[in-house]
């Protein structure tokens, strides 16, 4: 099963010609989330106004699949005696990863051999990963001049309004210096101000056109 997701950060209006670089690397970051996590999507795209920046993101797996992931430990001799007997830190790294002792193995490196193993990761749901994602990409975005907000006096080209994050029909819970994520978006300062719920990510677009 697949979702859309949209993201939207609600600003004070930033400079029009802060927008496409900001823009274009908030599809960057998330196309580099995607790769990381292991997901795909069928299409992702980035809008902007003055007062918002948005990611659209469209057929994004519900969780993330099992995978097996190559993990290095001590080197061989700190983890094995010349007789073969296992040491503590062989215990312990294999202990540390849900694994049997029995399960290590001997990788040589260009450093020389190590112990190597096989670990099964569990898939994880993309709305808990979207969740840690999201808010750790927006702040990373960078203006050619910002401001300090919030609480923390964090920096940003402008503060930050709202934030209508939806997977499917689910909201995607975090918050950005006391900011929490909802379903409503905005509209014209004087002509629509708003707020209005979007039922789920395929709406959006109906919603903001309204």
């Amino acid at each position: 099963m697949t979702r859309d997701l949209v993201y939207e950060i609600g600003v004070e209006e930033i400079p029009a010609s802060y927008l496409p670089p900001a823009t274009r690397q908030l599809r960057e970051e998330f196309e580099t989330f995607l790769r990381d996590a292991g997901l795909v999507a069928a299409s992702v795209e980035t809008e902007s106004t003055p007062r918002r920046l948005v990611l659209l993101a469209k057929g994004i797996a519900e969780r993330q699949e099992d995978r097996t992931s190559e993990v290095l430990g001590p080197p061989w001799k700190a983890a094995f005696a010349p007789d073969g007997t296992a040491t503590k830190a062989a215990e312990g790294f294999a202990k540390g990863r849900g694994l049997a002792v029995a399960d290590l193995r001997r990788v040589e490196t260009e450093k020389g051999p190590y112990v190597g193993a096989t670990v099964e990761v569990k898939g994880r749901p993309t709305v808990e990963l979207l969740a840690e994602a999201l808010p750790a990409m927006t702040m990373r975005l960078a203006f050619p001049k910002t401001m300090k907000w919030g609480p923390s006096r964090v920096r940003f080209a402008r503060p930050i309004r709202w934030l209508l994050a939806l997977f499917g029909g689910d909201v995607v819970a975090f918050s950005i210096e006391g900011v929490a994520t909802g379903r409503a978006t905005h509209g014209h300062r004087i002509l629509a101000r708003g707020p209005f719920d979007v039922a789920a990510a395929g709406a959006y677009d109906g919603a903001l056109a309204k």
